[in-house]
This record gives C-alpha cells, sequence and structure tokens, in this order.
C-alpha cells in the first residue's frame, strides 16, 4: 500500500498494529461521516456508501472473477463501464491502466475482477472507481499461480507480458499511445524511487524487491 501511495495511486490507507500478533489495519474508505449531521448514542453518525465489484457490475459469476481459459476482455469491459457512467470517466481509466502496470511490477497475480470496484456517493449522484484495496505480492511464492487474473494485452502469464502487451491493453481501454507511454514508465520511475529508499527486513521483502526491479527494467523504454 506504500509503494502504490508513493506512486500517487489512490490505494485504500493501512498500517501494521503494534500488538503481540502482526495486525493490518486497513481504512473503511466506504464510510463518510452523515451529510445529516446525526448521531449515534452521542457519537457522529456515518453513512454507508454502496460499492460494487466488477463483477457485480459486469454480471460476471464470483467463481469467473478470473480471467482464465481464454480472453474475455474484462478490463474492456470495466473501462467501457466506467466511460458510460463515472463521473470522471478520464481519470478513473487512466488510474485502472496505471493499476495493471503496478500490479505487474509487484507481481500481483491475484489482482481479479472482483478486486476492482465502483463507489457511489452518499447522494448516488455520482460513481467513481473505488481506491484499490487487495495489493499483494503473490508471484514471489513459487507455490502460487504465475498467471495474472487479468490479461494484459493478449497475455496473461507474469513472464511473458512486455512493454508491447501494455500497448495492447491501452488500446482496448481506448486510451492514448502517447498517455500509455508516460502512464507505464511515470510507475516505473516512481516504483524505482519508492524501492532505492527501503530498508527491508526480509527475505521475502528482498525477493520482491529484486523481482520488481527486474520487471521495471525488462519494461522499460530503450
Amino acid at each position: 500500500m506504500r509503494v502504490a501511495h508513493a506512486c500517487d495511486l489512490p490505494a485504500v490507507g493501512a498500517f501494521k498494529a503494534e500488538t503481540e500478533f502482526p495486525i493490518l489495519l486497513t481504512e473503511r474508505y466506504d464510510r463518510v461521516l452523515s451529510a445529516s449531521g446525526g448521531t449515534i448514542a452521542g457519537h457522529p453518525a456515518y453513512t454507508r456508501l454502496h460499492q460494487e465489484d466488477f463483477s457485480q457490475a459486469l454480471g460476471i459469476l464470483a467463481t469467473d472473477k478470473y480471467e482464465e481459459g481464454g480472453r474475455h476482455h474484462y478490463l474492456a469491459a470495466m473501462a467501457d463501464l466506467l466511460r458510460r457512467f463515472s463521473s470522471n470517466a478520464i481519470e478513473d481509466i487512466r488510474r485502472l491502466f496505471e493499476m495493471q502496470v503496478f500490479n505487474y511490477l509487484i507481481g500481483n497475480c491475484d489482482a481479479h475482477s472482483k478486486n476492482f470496484s465502483v463507489l457511489r456517493d452518499e447522494s448516488w449522484e455520482t460513481l467513481r472507481l473505488a481506491p484499490f484495496y487487495d495489493l499483494v505480492s503473490t508471484a514471489v511464492y513459487p507455490e502460487l499461480s504465475r498467471t495474472m487474473g487479468m490479461y494484459i494485452g493478449e497475455v496473461s502469464k507474469i513472464d511473458k507480458i512486455s512493454r508491447d502487451n501494455f500497448a495492447e491493453l491501452s488500446r482496448e481501454l481506448k486510451i492514448s499511445a502517447k498517455l500509455a507511454e508516460v502512464c507505464v514508465d511515470e510507475i516505473c520511475e516512481k516504483v524505482s524511487e519508492v524501492l532505492r529508499g527501503q530498508d527491508f527486513q526480509s527475505e521475502v521483502e528482498e525477493k520482491i524487491a529484486d523481482d520488481t526491479r527486474k520487471r521495471i527494467e525488462h519494461i522499460s523504454k530503450r
């Protein structure tokens, strides 16, 4: 999450609580102070914001959340939904694209259609891409799949993804080639900068960082 924030990506706030056992606390971004100013037992009242993940929004069965068994153009369908209904479609589709670059770099093969959502405001007048809330580095673990949750262009195997595949994805999402190039390079540079300033605490963290550097080099512009 810290790396995503450093890349100016709208990720959920999270931190590790200093307790006897490790606890990860995450921000409830789907709750806001009630506009009515009401209270409950003397405390400010909160309102629940309506959220739908993209499996729900697109009518994809939960069992089909991974884009398996062939290409089904999940990301293109997600971008189309944002284009039709988002209150700021241009920014949201760009963020959706940037997040695919980020997930590839950190080795997140679990970025399926239920791990991206849309969020309505309290009045239901606006709809936006929700903050990113499930960012994990799965590729570092050899027993886990190395197939991305959704296709990047024509490829889903993380070890076969190239810069050209992100160009293919940008065309599917109807993002200009120039903007896509800028997004890829900016995310690569920002992640590189974060890695340079980190003091890693475990062998797993070191391995994630090393693998990420290799992927940055692989898709960086030459």
